[in-house]
């Protein structure tokens, strides 16, 4: 963990999943594990394999994170301390104030961060990702957990698998009929 040094000693650290191009740290964030999170570069064009929410500003600036966290119903709140029924999430801005990361705080406490394209990981507190790579957490905000939350969660993860499971039983379906 040559790019995070804090993490070698944390006891809570532990890899997550396996390395994906499919979401960043941003999107995971915010629930969305099928897409990459990002404002469109400065001349507005926003590549295909990237995401950004509308209600944001279109722009690479912490009030614009903010602003998309603040859209899933996030409030900013004084400090990462865990709080029972709220979730968390960090975001990260280098020393020159450019956003590069955010944090979700879990259930139990802990954190959870994703390395860009590479894997989810497991901290103890926003610091354990803090450095020359992300910077430092700047704004921390929260939402109460609540039963509708989840549900609009589950239910975007079923939108997004359903072209994949509507792909797989038409492929299934040719298979069967050349048998």
């Amino acid at each position: 963990m040559r790019l995070f040094p804090r993490l070698a000693g944390d006891p809570a650290f532990r890899k997550t999943s396996d390395e994906t191009w499919d979401y960043n740290c941003i999107a995971f964030a915010a629930g969305d594990s099928g897409r990459w999170w990002w404002p469109p570069q400065p001349s507005g064009v926003t590549s295909s394999a990237s995401y950004w929410p509308p209600w944001a500003p279109s722009e690479e600036s912490v009030a614009a994170f903010v602003a998309v966290f603040q859209g899933l119903g996030y409030v900013t709140c004084p400090d990462e301390s865990f709080r029972r029924g709220f979730e968390k999430i960090a975001i990260y801005a280098s020393p020159t104030g450019a956003p590069t990361h955010a944090a979700l705080q879990l259930e139990d406490g802990t954190w959870k961060s994703k390395l860009g394209p590479f894997i989810d990981v497991g901290h103890s507190d926003p610091n354990g990702v803090a450095g020359h790579r992300y910077g430092s957490p700047v704004v921390v905000m929260e939402r109460r957990i609540t039963a509708p939350r989840l549900s609009e969660r589950l239910q975007m993860f079923a939108l997004r698998s359903l072209p994949t499971l509507r792909s797989i039983r038409r492929k299934v379906i040719q298979v069967l009929r050349r048998a």
